[in-house]
């Protein structure tokens, strides 16, 4: 754990893994939207808080005016991640973060059934590698980099090189669009996951955060629901693509379990709860029907919600 005082914490940068004066590094960065302040928790406050989507009053846990992050890197890896990172993950994010504003009343939906939904959205202009690069950059910042100085090395370089690059051998970085109410990140995390060949043991990293969350699957089995973002961020990052499409899963945060994208519905479900109502507007449920409801386009940024069964829209 990094040496601290009031004015000046010191220790060991998170990426550069140098013992430096430490800087506070928002996660997201503050140009996606990461300004308001945010309740820090450990996991014994968030449990004895009870369910995200039932608290009521003050939570308990330490109030960051700034917003959510911490001080985890030095001055001049900061510097070179809001330089040549930064500005284009924000273009990124801003407009989903945008889209679900206005979306507001559908996420609610989404959130109020156990059952999964998908977001589709359409970029123009954008620049995969540098956005892959920056997700990789918030988990590794986030856990506070790796003791094992080949593999840390490894994630390092996969950052910084703007060339071209092999990321077959590393870690599955994932991604699915993410609503919330509540932040997720930190120190890696385990569980144990239940496959075809049995029961297995699984350590990854997460950073969830509205619209986005990501995950760096350090040993054991990645998702097969979500987006892996390798084949990004072996992309130069002066690639630019005229339109990037991706249409993957909505998670939700009500539980402090990395890689739990429950629904408040399926939460209150497993737990066995009271049923959480669900909206008037969906009529029938079918696994095989989806009902797509558009947003408005927001800067060169096209979001729509697929939500499933059959809906309809009262006006």
């Amino acid at each position: 754990m990094p040496r601290t005082s009031r004015s000046k914490p010191f220790g060991p940068c998170s990426l550069c893994k140098q013992e430096r004066q430490l800087t506070f590094e928002h996660i997201p960065p503050q140009a996606a939207g990461n300004t308001d302040p945010v309740w820090a928790q450990n996991m014994d406050q968030w449990l004895s808080a009870g369910p995200a989507y039932a608290r009521k009053g003050q939570p308990r846990g330490r109030q960051q005016q700034r917003g959510a992050g911490g001080h985890l890197l030095c001055g001049e890896c900061n510097s070179l991640l809001g330089t040549t990172l930064v500005p284009e993950y924000a273009r990124w994010a801003g407009p989903v973060r945008d889209a679900f504003v206005k979306a507001k009343e559908l996420v609610d939906w989404a959130d109020r059934i156990p059952e999964q939904s998908l977001v589709e959205v359409g970029w123009a202009g954008r620049r995969p590698g540098v956005f892959a690069r920056q997700a990789l950059a918030m988990c590794l910042t986030a856990g506070r980099g790796l003791p094992e100085v080949r593999r840390h090395s490894a994630l390092l370089a996969a950052i910084h090189t703007h060339d071209e690059q092999d990321t077959a051998t590393l870690p599955s970085l994932q991604m699915r669009f993410y609503a919330g109410p509540q932040a997720r990140m930190g120190p890696a995390q385990g569980w144990l996951k239940h496959t075809a060949a049995g029961w297995v043991s699984s350590v990854a990293w997460e950073v969830a955060y509205p619209p986005f969350a990501f995950s760096l699957t350090l040993a054991g089995v990645a998702s097969e629901d979500d987006f892996d973002l390798r084949g990004w961020l072996a992309l130069p990052s002066a690639t630019t693509a005229g339109q990037v499409s991706l249409m993957a899963p909505l998670g939700f945060g009500h539980t402090p379990y990395f890689l739990d994208y429950r629904t408040r519905a399926a939460v209150a479900r497993d737990a066995e709860e009271p049923a959480i109502p669900a909206p008037a507007q969906r009529f029938a449920m079918q696994p095989d029907v989806w009902t797509r409801f558009g947003v408005e386009p927001v800067k060169t940024c096209d979001v729509a919600f697929r939500l499933p069964g059959r809906w309809s829209l009262s006006l």
